[in-house]
């Protein structure tokens, strides 16, 4: 990751389709966190708490007024329900132990906090993109709506597709990688990332929970913490 980010450069979170759910929440949530941004911040960076294993990506961020957590995101060095939001996206596909992150998340979020984040979905469309990008999965829908209850969170919006745009540039980029790994990893922050970002604009189709029998390729998801038996 240091390698990708010591070559990259620092996005806007305006810059994200996500940005127009997200942005209504911001400023009546001062205690926010972003695991796993790298240089591609969903939030604003100036006071948010930034978790990742990259110390390249976090001493940028810290430059414009991030404040860096070096660690990974099932050992978050944060008191219980010390958060208001916690964002994660293109962040839980990567992560052998998805669900250490998602008690973690719990955990630190406050009663009636956000949690937005986005994931790849349908096994089915596993691709040579999906390992070269370090992905240990695809989520089915039904299991991921199981995953969410069981942490206690509330699924408040859904929006299917936000990787569509740029599904094919994202192919190429693939093959590129295998012969070419500094060359494609140039492609993606410079051309293929903000083509992506370009094509999808604003999101604009929302519904309040994941259906079970959604096709979508992927999804941004925002949820609420609420209380469950089953969470910590």
């Amino acid at each position: 990751y240091d390698l990708v980010w010591a070559r990259g450069h620092l996005w806007k979170p305006q810059a994200w389709p996500e940005w127009s759910i997200i942005a209504p929440h911001v400023l009546d949530a001062p205690r926010r966190l972003e695991i796993g941004a790298g240089l591609r911040p969903r939030l604003p960076v100036r006071d948010t708490l930034f978790a990742d294993v990259s110390s390249v990506a976090l001493a940028r961020l810290q430059r414009h007024g991030g404040v860096p957590l070096l660690t990974s995101a099932d050992q978050l060095p944060l008191a219980d329900r010390s958060l208001d939001i916690v964002a994660a996206c293109e962040v839980l596909e990567h992560l052998e132990n998805d669900q250490a992150a998602f008690a973690e998340i719990a955990r630190v979020l406050s009663m009636g906090g956000l949690f937005f984040f986005s994931v790849p979905l349908q096994a089915a469309l596993w691709t040579a993109h999906d390992v070269l990008a370090g992905h240990f999965r695809r989520y089915e829908p039904r299991t991921l709506i199981d995953t969410l209850a069981a942490h206690g969170f509330r699924v408040e919006c859904f929006s299917p597709g936000v990787e569509q745009g740029y599904a094919p540039l994202k192919a190429i980029g693939a093959k590129v990688y295998g012969r070419f790994p500094l060359a494609a990893m140039w492609l993606e922050d410079r051309l293929i990332m903000p083509l992506g970002a370009r094509a999808q604009k604003a999101i604009r189709q929302r519904e309040p929970s994941i259906p079970p029998d959604t096709q979508a390729p992927s999804a941004f998801i925002a949820c609420r913490r609420i209380e469950s038996s089953h969470s910590s």
